[in-house]
C-alpha cells in the first residue's frame, strides 16, 4: 500500500507539484452552448451526468438515444429527457461530458440540474472541448479484437474488479469548495484502474488538457464517483467512495508507461462498487464502427477552441490580449506537438 503520508493537503501543495493552472487553457471554456456545442450535441450518442444526490452522495448517470437525443433547449438550457426513478436534486450541481464515436475530443457541459416533473434539464454555466488524449490512450474506437474460440465464455457478469482491471476508460465526476460538478476522462490501455486491496483504487493521473479540475477538486472535497467503460460491452461499472490525491513515488514508478511517470496517482477509497448492463450503452449502439463519425464531418479540435478563446468573457487584460491574438493556425500546431509529446 501507498505511504499514507505522501497525500496532497491543499492547492498550494497541489500546484507545487503539478504545476499552476495555465492562464491560457482556462480561456477555452465559454459560458453558454454555442454552434460548436450543438454540432458535437447532435452527433453525439452518449453521454454521462456526475451529479450529487439528494443524500448527499455523488453518483453517475449514463444516456444514451441516437445521435442528436440530448437537446439544447437553449444556449443556456440543455434537455436532458425523462430520468424518473433517479435519484436527483432539484438544483444540484452537475457535470456532463458527450461522446461521439469516432471523434477524439469530448464535449463538457458542467452546470445544475433542474427536476420539473418527469422532465430534467440542466443550466450551462460552463463548456469546453476536452482534448483527445483520454480517447487516443485508451483506444476506446478502436473496433476490439475478437475473443479466441478457445476462450471460455464467462456467465453473468464479471466481478468488479475483473471489469474495471480491462477498462481502458473512465470518467471521474467531483465537486470543488463553492459546490460546482465536473466529469473529466481519464484513458490508458486496460490497467488504467489499478486493484490496491479490496476496497482501494488507485489511477494514474496522466497529462491531459492541464486544467486539472479533478486534482483541484478533490483537495477540496473527497467525494468522487467513477464509470468505466469496456469497448464492446454494454456493461459499466460505477465506483463511489471519497479520493485523495497521492505522491507515493514507489507507486508512481510502477505506474510509468511510455518511458513517462506521472507526477500524482488518485486513490480512491471505495464505498459502493458494481457492474450492471447499461441500456443506454444498447441504444446508443456506441461499438458499432459504422456510427463513427465521418472524417471532416465535425471542426478540427483547433477551430472550436480558438472560437471558445474568442467568445470567452473573461474581463481581465491578459485575456483581452489573448482574445485579439489567438491564432488557429498556432493552436493547431501546438496541440499536434501536445498530442505526440504528451500521450
Amino acid at each position: 500500500m501507498p505511504d499514507p503520508s505522501a497525500v496532497v493537503a491543499g492547492e498550494a501543495e497541489l500546484e507545487q507539484v503539478v504545476g499552476r493552472r495555465p492562464g491560457a487553457i482556462m480561456l477555452k471554456s465559454i459560458g453558454s452552448l454555442d454552434e460548436h456545442c450543438e454540432r458535437l450535441l447532435a452527433c453525439s450518442p452518449f453521454a454521462m451526468v456526475g451529479t450529487t444526490t439528494a443524500e448527499g452522495s455523488l453518483t453517475t448517470i449514463a444516456l444514451g438515444g441516437e445521435p442528436g437525443f440530448l437537446a439544447p433547449r437553449s444556449e443556456a438550457v440543455l434537455e436532458l429527457g425523462d430520468l424518473a426513478g433517479r435519484q436527483l436534486a432539484d438544483g444540484a450541481p452537475a457535470g456532463l461530458i458527450a461522446l461521439v464515436p469516432g471523434y477524439g475530443e469530448t464535449l463538457r457541459i458542467n452546470g445544475r440540474i433542474r427536476v420539473e416533473g418527469g422532465a430534467v434539464t440542466l443550466d450551462v454555466e460552463e463548456a469546453l472541448l476536452h482534448c483527445a488524449k483520454a480517447i487516443m490512450r485508451s483506444g476506446l474506437w478502436i473496433e476490439p479484437a475478437a475473443e479466441p474460440s478457445t476462450t471460455p465464455v464467462d456467465e453473468g457478469s464479471p466481478s468488479l474488479g475483473v471489469f474495471l482491471a480491462g477498462a481502458p476508460f473512465v470518467v471521474l465526476a467531483s465537486t470543488d469548495g463553492d459546490g460546482h460538478a465536473d466529469v473529466s476522462p481519464r484513458g490508458d490501455p486496460p490497467g488504467l484502474v489499478r486493484q490496491l486491496d479490496e476496497a482501494t483504487i488507485a489511477i494514474a493521473d496522466r497529462p491531459g488538457n492541464h486544467r486539472t479540475d479533478t486534482l483541484h477538486n478533490l483537495v477540496a472535497d473527497p467525494r468522487v464517483a467513477l464509470l468505466a467503460l469496456r469497448p464492446g460491452s454494454d456493461e459499466v461499472a460505477e465506483v463511489r467512495g471519497t479520493a485523495r490525491v497521492c505522491t507515493d513515488r514507489a507507486l508512481l514508478e510502477s505506474m510509468r508507461i511510455r518511458n513517462r511517470t506521472p507526477k500524482v496517482a488518485i486513490l480512491i477509497d471505495v464505498e459502493r462498487g458494481e457492474v450492471r448492463t447499461e441500456p443506454a450503452l444498447a441504444a446508443a449502439d456506441l461499438w458499432n464502427p459504422s456510427r463513427h463519425v465521418a472524417e471532416g464531418a465535425l471542426p478540427r479540435a483547433a477551430t472550436i477552441w480558438a472560437d471558445h478563446v474568442r467568445r470567452n468573457t473573461d474581463p481581465s487584460t491578459g485575456a483581452k490580449v489573448a482574445r485579439r491574438l489567438v491564432s488557429e493556425r498556432a493552436l493547431a500546431a501546438g496541440v499536434a506537438l501536445d498530442y505526440r509529446r504528451n500521450l
